[in-house]
């Protein structure tokens, strides 16, 4: 806008010189030449304002469609890492095509699936033991204290396997439970 400013200043200024060095010199003593002068200074200023607003009305414009996409995706990012922060382990950020900070996004992703992978891993281990404990507790036989205890170890371990599990699945989907042994059923 500043720049505007300055070029119809100078534009102005000349026209204005123009006008009154015919004028001084005597060169245009008319009164009808004199009026058509003022009327040209004045559709000058009226131009000058119009281009000024226009021209400014387009920077504003251009300026929130660019803002936009720049905060746009900084907002989407910002939200996606709460939600990442929050144990949403499925929280990928997509962005429209135009925005910038693709990259960003690309490896914001490639941080999300990272750590999917690595809780898939843990529940690989986790189902493991989980499935030696069963073969152990079929195998041996405990009694008293030491099935209780056994039993609630397993089952804490059931828990924290449902709980990783829920880290990485998508809301609509089930939570998926390792079998259970039945209540009645005393692990030995």
């Amino acid at each position: 806008m500043a720049v505007t400013s300055v070029i119809g200043f100078i534009l102005y200024s000349i026209l204005a010189r123009t006008q009154s060095l015919f004028v001084g010199t005597g060169m245009v003593l008319s009164p009808s030449v004199i009026e058509f002068l003022g009327e040209q200074r004045s559709l000058f200023v009226y131009s000058l304002l119009g281009t000024f607003l226009g021209v400014t009305l387009i920077l504003m414009i251009l300026g929130i469609f660019i803002s936009h996409r720049l905060a746009g995706p900084i907002f989407a990012l910002s939200r996606k890492m709460n939600d990442l922060a929050q144990g949403n382990f499925n929280a990928v950020l997509s962005l429209r095509k135009a925005d910038e900070f693709q990259d960003l996004k690309d490896k914001f992703n490639t941080l999300v699936h990272a750590l999917q992978n690595q809780v898939k891993s843990e529940l690989i281990k986790i189902n493991s033991v989980i499935e030696s404990l069963k073969k152990v507790s079929e195998k041996s036989s405990l009694s008293g204290d030491a099935a209780d205890y056994f039993k609630s170890a397993f089952h804490e371990l059931q828990s924290y396997y449902n709980y990783k599990k829920s880290l990485i699945e998508t809301p609509s989907s089930q939570t998926f439970k390792p079998p259970q042994t039945p209540e009645d059923e005393v692990l030995i």
